[in-house]
């Protein structure tokens, strides 16, 4: 059974139980939205928009297109709609361990494990809405969405223990890496792609202020990205990766009758950091205490940078308190047996023949379930 699809059976002789799913919902960087449920009578469309500078909330990041024109606006040329594209990327996302959900029969995921790749969230929107930490390869693969939207073609390539994304416009591909953080400029101010540093290894150095950029001032970083590119400008053969990321999932809540949703802002509404409930392999949760989000537009000037702000999860609670009594919890249901019947006195759900009668109650979510 999916962590994102759970519930409970009730035996016709069983008293009801409360339903209580407890998710950790959007953090500080991310955008709190829900994704389609089973069609039902009852829903809700979870829609927030704010004024905030960089996160202005699912209002203004519904879908991919949305969020192109939020972080391109007043861009003309492709290369500023390229680098807008990619400041916004810094701020809403973060390099950690991918997320993985139960996809694969028989795998369980488990981020300690690396042969587990096949379980890695591809989904863009579902990132957006969910996690939007992942590592090199995942964000890379999540962005081709975003750049395939500007218009522009876009592939991963292959890089020393690490991958980059590279974007086609202007007729020449140019090496974007969201993950690091670092691009290389040419002499004339261009973005540098694989081929402009294998034609001139010396960009390896270059600097293009105060953008993010290449070399980094953190010498154990620089060094051994430098390394990379300097492999990089030694051979032609580095594999491109076309077509791994996707968008699919729509932001929208479904909500049953008798089910509310609570989203609470403080991140440990149910207890500390200690306690935090997350089914990541990994102590306290989601967390980062590097990244650009909400330090202002990032920028890197020599030593200097604005990439240490705190990202965490916080927490989403959905209740579903279904009336027994009446059809109406039929909205909740996703299997029942004949004989399951209704009335309004204790059990209110009952074996309308004195047999074996069962129903499964089912939660759907985009939010990585725990429940307790």
């Amino acid at each position: 059974m999916s962590h994102l699809r759970h519930g409970w059976k009730r035996d016709a002789n069983l008293n009801y139980q409360r339903f209580r799913a407890v998710s950790p919902w959007g953090p500080a960087i991310l955008f709190l939205l829900a994704l389609p449920g089973i069609l039902l009578a009852g829903s809700g469309d979870v829609t927030l928009r704010t004024d905030h500078p960089q996160y202005a909330g699912e209002g203004a990041f519904q879908t991919v297109e949305d969020c192109l024109s939020f972080a391109t606006a007043g861009q003309a040329d492709a290369q500023s709609r390229a680098i807008a594209m990619y400041m916004w990327l810094l701020t809403h996302q973060w390099h950690l361990m991918s997320p993985m959900e139960w996809c694969v029969p028989g795998r369980v995921p488990d981020t300690a494990d690396p042969g587990n790749y096949e379980t890695v969230v591809f989904d863009a929107n579902r990132a957006r809405f969910s996690y939007g930490y992942g590592l090199c390869g995942t964000v890379h693969a999540w962005n081709e969405s975003y750049w395939k939207a500007l218009g522009m073609g876009v592939r991963r390539r292959e890089f020393v223990q690490h991958v980059n994304s590279e974007v086609y416009y202007d007729n020449q591909w140019h090496a974007f890496d969201t993950d690091m953080a670092g691009l290389l400029f040419r002499r004339d101010g261009v973005v540098a792609g694989y081929d402009d540093v294998q034609n001139d290894p010396t960009l390896v150095d270059s600097v293009q202020a105060p953008i993010p950029h290449y070399p980094f001032g953190w010498p154990g970083d620089f060094n051994t990205m430098k390394r990379g590119w300097q492999e990089v400008a030694k051979r032609k053969a580095w594999y491109a990766l076309y077509n791994g990321g996707f968008a699919a999932h729509p932001g929208i809540v479904q909500l049953r009758s008798g089910e509310s949703f609570t989203r609470w802002y403080d991140r440990d509404h149910f207890g500390g950091f200690s306690k935090r409930r997350f089914w990541h392999n990994q102590k306290g949760g989601a967390f980062r205490q590097w990244t650009f989000f909400d330090n202002g537009k990032p920028f890197h000037e020599k030593e200097q940078a604005n990439a240490r702000s705190e990202a965490a999860y916080c927490n989403g609670e959905f209740v579903y308190e279904p009336k027994l009594e009446t059809h109406r919890c039929q909205d909740g249901m996703s299997a029942r047996t004949t004989n399951a019947a209704h009335r309004s006195v204790s059990p209110k759900l009952y074996s309308s023949n004195g047999h074996h009668s069962s129903v499964t109650f089912r939660h759907f979510s985009p939010y990585v379930r725990q429940s307790y």
